[in-house]
């Protein structure tokens, strides 16, 4: 397998850097498109063959393996664009399965009926408006079969607190907070305090109802 990865390196005058990866060694691959740049990780790992895109609009469509066709998911590169959480499938339902920085690099593979949530290329799923840019062309992905997170009902403290209201008095609204609304010069209020749950929040969020960063504010 080795072997047919350096013949097609080689046969495409391309700069390659060896890098090895515990059992599985990783080729970087830089080449020219259209007189653009492109950079490609190939992986290989006993008989499996992964090619990942690092360039930002790269994509992969197929790899040739000794004359068999191995065919990979269109893949598409682009960066977050804001610190969040990744989940096990495609709502925040579904457990958190890591996260991701501002600005990090990001491989969507698949997207869901909705196209609201993007499959990255190790299976995880992040929210579609965290990530710049998506491609038109991605194939819709099923949700996995993971059992989503039941909501638990939280105790009623023995003196609680009224809850403000939360419709402003004025047709001004907290842009923060699209889905509810919130005066914009409210005394700072926690979840505990409003009656709405799980809405979506943007930047800048000054009440920080979004604790994980995922885009989903007082999610219990």
């Amino acid at each position: 397998m080795r072997k047919i990865v350096l013949s097609m390196l080689f046969s495409l005058a391309v700069s390659l850097t060896v890098v090895a990866v515990a059992f599985a060694e990783e080729y970087i691959v830089s080449v020219t498109v259209d007189g653009k740049p492109v950079t490609l990780s190939i992986i290989v790992d006993g008989n499996a063959v992964t090619v990942n895109p690092q360039s930002p609009g790269a994509k992969v469509v197929s790899v040739t393996k000794a004359g068999t066709m191995v065919t990979q998911p269109a893949a598409w590169a682009t960066t977050a664009n804001r610190t969040a959480n990744l989940r096990s499938g495609p709502g925040t339902s579904y457990p958190v399965a890591g996260s991701i920085r501002t600005g990090q690099a990001l491989t969507i593979t698949g997207r869901n009926q909705a196209g609201d949530w993007l499959q990255l290329v190790d299976g995880k799923w992040i929210a579609a408006f965290l990530v710049n840019g998506t491609p038109a062309e991605l194939s819709i992905v099923g949700a996995p079969v993971v059992q989503p997170l039941q909501s638990v009902a939280q105790p009623t403290p023995p003196t609680a607190t009224p809850a403000p209201p939360t419709t402003a008095v004025g047709p001004s609204c907290d842009p923060s907070y699209p889905g509810i609304c919130i005066p914009p010069n409210s005394p700072d209020l926690d979840c505990g305090e409003i009656s709405d749950r799980r809405f979506q929040v943007l930047p800048p969020d000054p009440h920080r109802f979004d604790g994980d960063h995922d885009g989903i504010g007082c999610e219990s």
